[in-house]
């Protein structure tokens, strides 16, 4: 495995009609069934919600997933806030 490879991948989604979609910069699939997907993502945890959903490709190495069915909506877990330099704790 390559240097480019072991490191994170650019985190995009792609989406056709709501129908069919891809996801880049995945390093896990946390949970997923019919009506939700759960993806680990270098920007942070990724929740999808629809129904009838499966996932049609899965690369870990190149740091991709392919999912159809129809596509509700995508929401992204809430980090936590990171405390600064200038902060008071």
């Amino acid at each position: 495995m390559n240097e480019q490879t072991m490191t994170e991948k650019t985190h995009a989604i792609a989406v056709k009609n709501r129908e069919i979609a891809t996801v880049t910069g995945v390093s896990e699939v946390l949970n997923f069934d019919e009506e939700g997907i759960m993806l680990k993502t270098s920007m942070g945890t990724l929740g999808i919600d629809g129904e009838d959903l499966r996932i049609t490709r899965l690369d870990l190495d190149r740091q991709e997933v392919d999912f159809e069915g129809k596509i509700n909506g995508f929401m992204y877990a809430q980090q936590p806030k990171r405390k600064g330099l200038f902060r008071k704790n």
